[in-house]
């Protein structure tokens, strides 16, 4: 099976088994992704785009995870229906990702729109000042 690269994946907590999902693997749909040195099964923008079978129908998709908001996963999301898609354009740690989705939440909760909530948490864009990656807007 092929590598496939962690920023543009999303990893589930299920556990990988090579011997499941087999033609998800095959389609490049699904595949593993080491997380704290354990093996999880993780789904691909081709999972998204071509095996999720509802349409998103307007949704927000927040992603906190690492260089979740520099392309293919933010495109995929959209093309299946997302209203919009905010993720990181880079490396980030936890506990700025964590603090960060805690105060954007509360904020989108109360009415803010999205680009008002980015600017408001942060103001620098949502930028993480640890390793440097801002959070990403796609959509309205």
């Amino acid at each position: 099976m092929a590598l496939i690269l962690f920023e543009h994946v999303v990893v589930t907590s299920e556990p990988y088994d090579p011997h499941q999902r087999v033609i998800g693997q095959v389609l490049n749909r699904v595949g593993d992704s080491n997380v704290g040195g354990r093996q999880y099964f993780s789904v691909t923008p081709g999972y998204i785009g071509g095996t999720m079978c509802r349409r998103l129908q307007g949704a927000m998709v927040l992603s906190m995870g690492c260089t979740t908001g520099s392309g293919q996963l933010a495109k995929a999301f959209m093309e299946k229906g997302a209203r919009l898609f905010i993720g990181w354009n880079g490396v980030v740690t936890v506990t700025q990702t964590d603090s960060i989705f805690q105060a954007l939440v509360g904020l989108l909760l109360k009415g803010e729109s999205p680009r008002q909530a980015i600017q408001t948490i942060t103001p620098v864009g949502g930028v993480d000042p640890t390793t440097g990656p801002s959070l990403v807007l796609y959509g309205q």
